[in-house]
Formats: C-alpha cells, sequence, structure tokens
C-alpha cells in the first residue's frame, strides 16, 4: 500500500516516482496518523451519504440515492458490531409500501435522519408520505432495528430539518415546517410510541426570515439555529426551548451554517464563509459569550448535520479542502489550533462523524469516494475505523512541543 504522501505524488503529478531533487521543498504539514478505513456501504449505481453513528455506536445510519428511472433516496441503518445491513427503514412500514405501489413517479425519499440522545435508541428522519408532501417519521430501532418507523406529524406542507432530545421514554422534536408559509421552527413532545401528534407549537415568527438546522444543546434545554436574515445572509441565535425570545449569537459577514454543541454544552461549532464568500472556514466560540475565532480555513462544510466535535470536547473533526484527497483532520482549538491529519488512504473525503465506543477508542464513519489503492472514483461510498484517541495525542505531542503559543486567527 503507498503511503499517504506517495500517493499524493502520484495523483498530482500522474509519475510514479517521487519528486526530483531539484523541486521545491514543501512545507511540512500537520503529523499524520495512520487509520484503517473500511468501506461498510456501497450500491451499484448509488451514491451512498451522509453517514450518522448512533450515540451508542450500535448502528449506523445513510442514505442511499439512486439516480436511475426515478429519483429515491432512503435511509438505510446497519449494525456497527455484525455489519449487518437492513433494509430501507420506511420499506417495512404501510407508507414505504404505499409509495412503492402508487406514489413512484413522484420518488420516494426520506432523509435527514437525526439520532435522538437519551431516548431508548431512536431517530427522526423526514420522509414523503405518499400524499404530495413530507411528515416526520421515528425510528425505534432498539433492539434489532425489526419495528417499522411510524409517523409523528401530519400536515399538507413539508416538515424537514428535524433535531431531537429524549428524557427517558419520552422526546422533543424540533424542526422547520412550511405550514406558515415562512419557513419557521415547531416544536412537539411526545411519548416513545405515540405515532401522531396534533399539538405541535409554533417556535419562531419572524416574517420573511426563514429558519434551519436546529440543534439542541446537551442539556435538552435550549436550541441553535440558523436564520436566514433580511441580508441575505444566515446568522446563529439561540433560544430556550420553553419558549421566548431568539437571542444572536454572532453576525460575521456572509453565512453562518451547521452549528453544533460540545458535550458539555459550552462551546458551539460552525462554518462560516466571513474571509472569502467561495470558501468555508470552521469556527468556534464559547455558547455564553465571546468572538468566534477560525480553527480551520479552508474546508469542506457538510452537507447536513452539525460541525463534530470529538467525542471528548477538546477537539474537532472536519475535512481539509485539498483536491483531489480532501484529508480528514482534527483540530485542538485550545492548543492553540494544533491540527493532525487521519490517513484514511480514501479521496474526496467529506461528512465525518465520531462517537465514543465503550472501550475508550473512537468509531469513526465518513463518505468517500475511492481508495487510494486503485484510484478509481466510483458512486459514493460510507466508510469506517476505530481512531485511538491516544495515537492522536502522540502523533501531536511533538508538534505542540515545537510550537509558538500564537493567538488564534480570528
Amino acid at each position: 500500500m503507498k503511503t499517504l504522501a506517495g500517493a499524493l505524488v502520484v495523483l498530482a503529478l500522474g509519475l510514479g516516482s517521487a519528486r526530483t531533487a531539484c523541486a521545491a521543498p514543501t512545507p511540512a504539514g500537520p503529523p499524520v496518523v495512520p487509520v484503517a478505513a473500511a468501506r461498510i456501504a456501497q450500491v451499484a449505481n448509488a451514491h451512498c451519504s451522509n453517514p450518522r453513528p448512533s450515540p451508542d455506536a450500535r448502528f449506523v445510519a445513510y442514505v442511499v440515492d439512486e439516480l436511475k428511472d426515478v429519483r429515491r433516496q432512503m435511509v438505510y441503518v446497519r449494525e456497527t458490531k455484525t455489519s449487518r445491513r437492513l433494509q430501507p427503514v420506511m420499506e417495512m412500514s404501510a407508507v414505504r409500501r404505499k409509495l412503492a405501489s402508487g406514489g413512484a413517479a413522484a420518488g420516494q425519499v426520506c432523509h435527514e435522519l437525526s439520532w435522538l440522545p437519551g431516548t431508548p435508541v431512536g431517530a427522526v428522519m423526514s420522509c414523503n408520505n405518499g400524499e404530495g408532501n413530507y411528515d416526520l417519521f421515528f425510528l425505534e430501532p432498539s433492539p434489532n432495528l425489526d419495528k417499522p418507523a411510524y409517523r409523528i406529524t401530519r400536515h399538507e406542507a413539508n416538515d424537514f430539518h428535524p433535531t431531537g432530545a429524549g428524557r427517558g421514554g419520552s422526546m422533543a422534536v424540533i424542526y422547520v415546517s412550511g405550514r406558515s408559509g415562512d419557513g419557521d421552527l415547531y416544536g412537539l413532545d411526545l411519548p416513545v410510541g405515540a405515532e401522531l401528534d396534533d399539538r405541535a407549537r409554533r417556535l419562531t415568527s419572524v416574517a420573511e426570515m426563514p429558519e434551519l438546522s436546529p440543534v439542541f444543546s446537551p442539556a435538552g434545554d435550549a436550541f441553535v439555529f440558523v436564520r436566514q436574515t433580511a441580508r441575505g445572509e444566515d446568522d446563529l441565535y439561540r433560544m430556550p426551548l420553553a419558549g421566548g425570545e431568539a437571542t444572536a449569537l454572532s453576525r460575521l459577514p456572509g453565512s453562518e451554517l451547521n452549528p453544533g454543541f460540545s458535550r458539555d454544552g459550552r462551546q458551539l461549532a460552525f462554518y462560516g464563509n466571513a474571509r472569502d464568500r467561495k470558501q468555508f472556514d470552521l469556527y468556534v466560540r464559547p455558547i455564553d459569550g465571546g468572538e468566534p475565532v477560525s480553527v480551520a480555513a479552508g474546508t469542506v462544510r457538510p452537507e447536513q448535520g452539525p460541525a463534530a466535535f470529538t467525542p471528548d470536547g477538546t477537539g474537532l473533526v472536519y475535512v481539509r479542502h485539498e483536491d483531489p484527497l480532501n484529508p480528514i483532520e482534527i483540530v485542538y482549538p485550545g492548543e492553540p489550533n494544533l491540527v493532525v491529519r487521519l490517513d484514511t488512504q480514501t479521496l474526496q473525503n467529506k461528512d465525518p462523524s465520531l462517537v465514543a465506543l465503550p472501550d475508550g477508542r473512537w468509531y469513526l464513519t465518513f463518505t468517500a469516494q475511492a481508495n487510494l489503492e486503485d484510484r478509481q472514483k466510483r458512486w459514493d461510498q460510507i466508510y469506517a475505523a476505530t481512531v485511538d484517541p491516544a495515537a492522536l495525542r502522540a502523533a501531536a505531542a511533538p508538534a505542540a512541543s515545537g510550537r509558538k503559543k500564537t493567538p488564534a486567527r480570528k
């Protein structure tokens, strides 16, 4: 297997040998940690994307986007230990059967899955229902994903961008709905197992300023979301779950997207294009005050989901925009902005996520187009790997000792 540096030479220059002696020296990059990534999902003539490991690392959900005669986008779930791939989660429901028999012309779409921490393992997602619009459905996979997904909202307008939090046997869900005409946020509280609820409450009501991408704080008592403002930009706001006024968190030029909380709820990360409207940088800021600080420039913003902290909350995992590799990196903002690169031996990486395993290691999932052994770009595939946080720290230690403590770029 070629090393990361050697593969980059082959890809960039089309040569099978190393650089010549007269080539200009390249600056030293971040320390590299080899990661044994394995392909866990590949579907012929279809893109697999947006992998989402469950909080307990028992399952991985991902979207399969089939682009044949009819657009069909479905959520699959597989177990991490046995690698058993299950049928699409809506395949087991009456709604899915209705789509297969009479609604295929409109396409079959089920996406935007969000796991609910704190409940028995479960997830909420947006799916078309065979009636011309999208509703929210709940998947309760414990113990063996043999229960059908069931509908928890019903409205002639579309419901999408769901996020949830759990409290024992109940769940709170926040989502975007078109029922007000402005794309406002709505919330509902349900016991797990309740198939429908008509008591959805409207949380935001700012005219002609739609919201998107809500994300719960770890405590579950507040949430952060993106508001598309009258300036044509996207700003971050925070609101108590109980209701009240939304508080602006920051108003950088351009857009602020994909907000995500650290495990302790003290830090908020997001992607913004204040520096360059054509590129997104990764930012972090204290949730209770302070200015946003750029911790990684020139990144690949996730298609869906929040900016991803490491399970211990000390770092952020992201993709560096360095075509064709697009390597996965971890930045430790407090050290300052110390970076470690993961050598996954894959190309065109995106959408990385990390969750903690019971043995203390981390479970990494991400999307990639190919591996470096054959360099054949294919349809998007899902990869997974275990990562030892101690190995990351060991690799970072020499770099940290040789660096001066310079302020992080704002």
